[in-house]
């Protein structure tokens, strides 16, 4: 990463849960431009799950990881090699961030580590976001995710937690290049506590770049079975070149790009009146209804 960017940053921070002994661990931030007063950052996260709790054997032991974790870091890398050799060209800081300690909260009963939460390292870099470069006179645009972007059958969902119109925006861009499987007109809806969350909560515009990995045909998630068997090169280039792209697209111009800046609580209260307003004729027609019928 030294050699294809212009500056390296590490974040440490700690991981200790009552009762349970502390973890260091490491968020990697690579910058390219970094005089930039706009900020564009993508992100992945490099930690693989502890335990394989979606096996049928070996439940305790750590999965390789191919797809969940080191696809989005393959990818993130050749970026940051691609995008330094065109730097000039991109108007804006692009930071490539690696972030630690994701994949070992609970499912299924099982941690990955006792008492761990999804995101560790998502919560630790955006509560330390401040001291990364100089809100004052700079600004991040937005956030894309890569999570599980290299297997086979490659096919992303709507993640609902993620910015609309970014969203929409880079599935149109992987549209245009002709990856119209991967990025379908009416991809499955699904909701997904992801690093990006923790991004959007801190008011940037966010993105996921996920797959169904609960129903969909990719079934290899946090077991062992997520090896390089299961990874399509394919996957990889596809999604490279959608967020090349998008960068080239959206950030080479001299204006930019309006995303919105709602957060996860934003939009409950943008709902919450319309749900009132609803709620209330809905009751005026009940009473109604009852009155006559007296």
């Amino acid at each position: 990463l030294q050699n294809i960017t212009d500056e390296v940053m590490i974040h440490e921070f700690t991981v200790q849960k009552s009762g349970q002994p502390a973890y260091s661990c490491q968020n990697i931030i690579g910058k390219i431009n970094t005089t930039g007063t706009n900020i564009i950052i993508l992100g992945t996260h490099w930690d693989s799950r502890a335990v394989a709790e979606k096996d049928s054997f070996n439940q305790t032991a750590p999965i390789p990881g191919a797809n969940d974790g080191a696809s989005g870091v393959a990818v993130l890398l050749e970026l940051a090699r691609i995008l330094n050799q065109s730097k000039d060209e991109i108007n804006a800081q692009v930071w490539f961030v690696f972030l630690d300690a994701e994949d070992q909260g609970k499912s299924r009963g099982s941690y990955g580590l006792q008492g761990w939460r999804w995101c560790e390292g998502s919560i630790a870099f955006n509560n330390d976001l401040g001291s990364f470069y100089n809100p004052a006179n700079q600004s991040i645009e937005c956030f894309i995710l890569l999570d599980m972007v290299g297997g086979t059958y490659l096919k992303f969902v709507d993640e609902s937690h993620s910015t609309n119109k970014l969203q929409i925006a880079v599935f149109n861009e992987g549209r245009e290049l002709g990856y119209t499987e991967q990025f379908p007109q009416k991809p499955k809806s699904m909701a997904i506590t992801d690093d990006h969350v923790y991004f959007i909560n801190n008011g940037i515009p966010s993105v996921d770049l996920i797959i169904d990995f609960v129903n969909g045909p990719w079934t290899h998630h946090h077991k062992h079975s997520d090896s390089l068997a299961n990874i399509d090169i394919n996957s990889l280039n596809i999604t490279g070149r959608t967020v090349e792209s998008f960068i080239k697209t959206y950030y080479t111009g001299s204006d930019m790009p309006d995303w919105g800046k709602a957060s996860l609580n934003d939009m409950w209260k943008q709902w919450l009146w319309p749900v009132l307003l609803i709620g209330c004729i809905g009751l005026v027609f009940v009473l109604l209804i009852k009155f006559h019928q007296k």
